[in-house]
């Protein structure tokens, strides 16, 4: 049960990783896009 909360912790820091990734990129700062989407790739696999 408590991993199951860590997991769940862990994918909504990714998605807002995510929503970071996607106004980067409407932006056009490609920079933080990329750093953003491999941070949120990260915490997605984190504790699974």
């Amino acid at each position: 049960m408590e991993n199951e909360q860590a997991v769940k912790r862990w994918l909504a820091r990714a998605e807002d990783d995510l929503d970071w990734t996607q106004a980067s990129l409407k932006e056009g700062i490609y920079y933080s896009a990329c750093f953003s989407a491999q941070q949120a790739a990260e915490k997605a696999l984190k504790d699974t």
